[in-house]
Protein backbone atom coordinates (compact mmCIF):
# COMPACT_ATOMS: atom_id res chain seq x y z
CA UNK A 1 0.00 0.00 0.00
CA UNK A 2 2.69 2.66 0.82
CA UNK A 3 4.40 2.12 -2.22
CA UNK A 4 1.56 2.35 -4.29
CA UNK A 5 2.45 6.07 -5.98
CA UNK A 6 -1.30 6.94 -6.90
CA UNK A 7 -2.60 5.71 -3.18
CA UNK A 8 -0.13 7.58 -1.70
CA UNK A 9 -0.13 10.48 -4.06
CA UNK A 10 -2.06 12.83 -1.15
CA UNK A 11 -0.23 11.69 2.13
CA UNK A 12 2.93 12.67 1.54
CA UNK A 13 4.36 10.18 -0.97
CA UNK A 14 5.30 6.69 -1.69
CA UNK A 15 7.35 5.50 1.81
CA UNK A 16 10.42 3.11 1.93
CA UNK A 17 10.35 -0.29 3.66
CA UNK A 18 12.41 0.96 6.54
CA UNK A 19 9.76 3.87 6.72
CA UNK A 20 6.54 1.54 6.42
CA UNK A 21 8.11 -0.47 9.04
CA UNK A 22 8.64 2.69 11.45
CA UNK A 23 4.85 3.33 10.72
CA UNK A 24 3.69 0.03 11.86
CA UNK A 25 5.60 -0.31 14.69
CA UNK A 26 4.32 3.52 15.95
CA UNK A 27 0.57 2.25 14.84
CA UNK A 28 1.05 -1.18 16.76
CA UNK A 29 2.27 1.01 20.00
CA UNK A 30 -0.52 3.51 20.13
CA UNK A 31 -2.81 -0.26 20.32
CA UNK A 32 -0.74 -1.30 23.27
CA UNK A 33 -1.19 1.67 24.98
CA UNK A 34 -4.56 2.77 23.98
CA UNK A 35 -6.58 0.01 22.42
CA UNK A 36 -7.59 0.80 18.87
CA UNK A 37 -5.78 2.45 16.74
CA UNK A 38 -5.24 1.29 12.80
CA UNK A 39 -7.34 -1.48 11.22
CA UNK A 40 -6.56 -3.02 7.71
CA UNK A 41 -9.43 -3.50 5.25
CA UNK A 42 -9.53 -6.13 3.29
CA UNK A 43 -12.23 -7.08 0.51
CA UNK A 44 -13.44 -10.37 1.71
CA UNK A 45 -14.93 -11.71 -2.01
CA UNK A 46 -11.42 -11.92 -2.51
CA UNK A 47 -9.02 -11.21 0.12
CA UNK A 48 -7.18 -8.53 -0.98
CA UNK A 49 -6.02 -5.70 0.53
CA UNK A 50 -8.32 -2.80 0.40
CA UNK A 51 -7.02 0.07 2.61
CA UNK A 52 -6.71 1.22 6.05
CA UNK A 53 -8.96 3.06 9.16
CA UNK A 54 -7.74 4.24 11.87
CA UNK A 55 -8.82 6.12 15.05
CA UNK A 56 -5.36 7.38 16.59
CA UNK A 57 -4.19 10.14 19.51
CA UNK A 58 -2.81 13.07 17.36
CA UNK A 59 -1.05 15.77 18.91
CA UNK A 60 -2.19 19.07 16.82
CA UNK A 61 -0.77 22.25 18.14
CA UNK A 62 0.29 20.68 21.99
CA UNK A 63 -3.50 19.64 21.98
CA UNK A 64 -4.36 15.83 22.35
CA UNK A 65 -7.25 15.36 19.78
CA UNK A 66 -7.98 11.66 18.08
CA UNK A 67 -7.98 11.46 14.57
CA UNK A 68 -10.41 9.55 12.17
CA UNK A 69 -8.45 8.22 9.05
CA UNK A 70 -9.04 6.60 5.80
CA UNK A 71 -7.02 5.50 2.71
CA UNK A 72 -8.08 3.08 0.30
CA UNK A 73 -6.51 1.27 -2.86
CA UNK A 74 -7.36 3.40 -6.41
CA UNK A 75 -9.13 -0.12 -7.34
CA UNK A 76 -11.68 0.75 -4.30
CA UNK A 77 -12.25 4.40 -5.05
CA UNK A 78 -16.20 5.48 -5.23
CA UNK A 79 -17.70 2.87 -4.23
CA UNK A 80 -18.34 4.86 -0.85
CA UNK A 81 -16.28 2.73 0.90
CA UNK A 82 -14.52 5.80 2.56
CA UNK A 83 -17.65 6.81 4.25
CA UNK A 84 -18.37 3.56 5.03
CA UNK A 85 -15.53 3.17 7.33
CA UNK A 86 -15.02 6.56 8.82
CA UNK A 87 -18.72 6.63 10.27
CA UNK A 88 -17.72 3.03 11.62
CA UNK A 89 -15.11 4.79 13.52
CA UNK A 90 -16.97 7.88 14.55
CA UNK A 91 -19.35 5.26 15.71
CA UNK A 92 -16.52 3.44 17.96
CA UNK A 93 -15.61 7.17 18.92
CA UNK A 94 -18.50 8.34 19.78
CA UNK A 95 -19.89 5.22 21.39
CA UNK A 96 -17.25 2.71 22.58
CA UNK A 97 -14.35 5.75 23.57
CA UNK A 98 -17.29 8.29 25.10
CA UNK A 99 -15.50 10.91 22.81
CA UNK A 100 -17.27 14.02 22.22
CA UNK A 101 -14.95 15.20 19.63
CA UNK A 102 -13.08 13.59 16.58
CA UNK A 103 -10.68 15.39 13.98
CA UNK A 104 -9.61 14.41 10.11
CA UNK A 105 -6.23 16.15 8.36
CA UNK A 106 -6.02 16.06 5.04
CA UNK A 107 -4.44 18.30 2.00
CA UNK A 108 -6.26 20.82 0.81
CA UNK A 109 -6.04 19.32 -2.40
CA UNK A 110 -7.83 16.25 -1.33
CA UNK A 111 -11.37 16.94 -2.70
CA UNK A 112 -11.94 13.89 -2.15
CA UNK A 113 -11.62 13.54 1.21
CA UNK A 114 -12.88 16.70 2.70
CA UNK A 115 -16.21 15.51 0.51
CA UNK A 116 -16.26 11.98 2.67
CA UNK A 117 -15.45 14.10 5.54
CA UNK A 118 -18.43 16.80 4.68
CA UNK A 119 -20.70 13.43 4.13
CA UNK A 120 -19.80 11.75 7.44
CA UNK A 121 -20.81 14.78 9.44
CA UNK A 122 -17.82 16.72 9.58
CA UNK A 123 -17.17 20.49 9.36
CA UNK A 124 -14.37 22.62 8.40
CA UNK A 125 -12.46 23.97 11.09
CA UNK A 126 -9.26 25.47 10.19
CA UNK A 127 -6.07 25.69 8.12
CA UNK A 128 -3.28 24.23 9.88
CA UNK A 129 0.25 22.99 9.71
CA UNK A 130 1.21 19.54 10.26
CA UNK A 131 4.39 17.56 9.58
CA UNK A 132 5.76 20.51 7.89
CA UNK A 133 2.55 20.26 5.39
CA UNK A 134 -0.33 23.11 4.49
CA UNK A 135 -3.69 21.01 5.86
CA UNK A 136 -7.25 21.24 6.52
CA UNK A 137 -8.48 20.65 9.70
CA UNK A 138 -12.42 19.04 10.36
CA UNK A 139 -13.93 18.05 13.03
CA UNK A 140 -17.43 16.08 14.03
CA UNK A 141 -20.46 18.55 13.79
CA UNK A 142 -21.47 17.49 17.31
CA UNK A 143 -18.05 18.67 18.93
CA UNK A 144 -18.76 20.87 21.68
CA UNK A 145 -15.45 22.29 21.23
CA UNK A 146 -16.35 23.59 18.09
CA UNK A 147 -16.85 27.01 17.54
CA UNK A 148 -20.08 28.20 16.04
CA UNK A 149 -18.95 30.67 14.17
CA UNK A 150 -16.82 28.68 11.74
CA UNK A 151 -17.67 28.93 8.09
CA UNK A 152 -17.81 26.14 5.65
CA UNK A 153 -15.16 26.04 2.82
Amino acid sequence: MHQDAEQMALLGGVRTESQTAAYMERNLEHWRLHGFGIWMLRDLSQGQLAGRALLRHLDLDGIDEVEVGYSLHPAFWGLGLAAEVATACLDRARDTLGLASVVALTVPENLRSQRVMTKVGMRFERDIQHDGRHHVLFRTADAKSKPADLAEP
